[in-house]
């Protein structure tokens, strides 16, 4: 029985092309297409937003869905119906933050200018809504949030 080796070709080391060694303490170059972490954090803000809004609007729709069914009085309906139709505007604000939220991710242009008009009617949000909402419009106003976004419309 004869026992087969590796060919005397594959002991030989395989031409690679050398790659650049780095010295050690030496920081890596950051590649150009780095998304700022402030546009990060507000893509993260628009996502969980929208996360939230969906089940709470969602939550109330359904309940006023079923208190409509149940109140035979035309007066409480119309209330009931008028809450109905600010939930699912609620639940299109949700749609909204997080289409905003995904766009921050892919550093679109658009994103930015809707991140900065869903943060407006978010300021009435007290007290937390309201601080974000600052915070998210003091940024996307900012030179790294239109730098950020503006690498996109460059051509390729």
């Amino acid at each position: 029985m004869e026992i087969v080796g590796p060919s005397p070709e594959a002991s030989e080391p395989s031409e690679q092309p050398e790659q650049s060694e780095q010295t050690e303490g030496e920081p890596l170059p950051e590649p150009a297409f780095r998304r700022p972490d402030g546009l990060t954090l507000v893509a993260i803000y628009e996502l969980c937003s929208a996360v939230l809004l969906l089940i709470i609007f969602s939550l109330l729709t359904l309940y006023l869905i079923l208190a409509l069914r149940a109140m035979p009085s035309e007066e409480v309906s119309l209330v009931l119906g008028i809450a109905l139709a600010l939930a699912v505007l609620g639940i299109l604000f949700a749609i909204a933050s997080a289409a905003v939220g995904w766009g921050l991710l892919g550093r679109r242009g658009w994103a930015r200018v809707g991140g900065m008009l869903l943060a407006i009617p978010a300021l009435l949000g007290l007290p937390i809504w309201t601080a974000f909402s600052i915070l998210v419009l003091i940024y996307l106003h900012g030179d790294e949030a239109k730098a950020a976004v503006n690498v996109n419309s460059e051509p390729a």
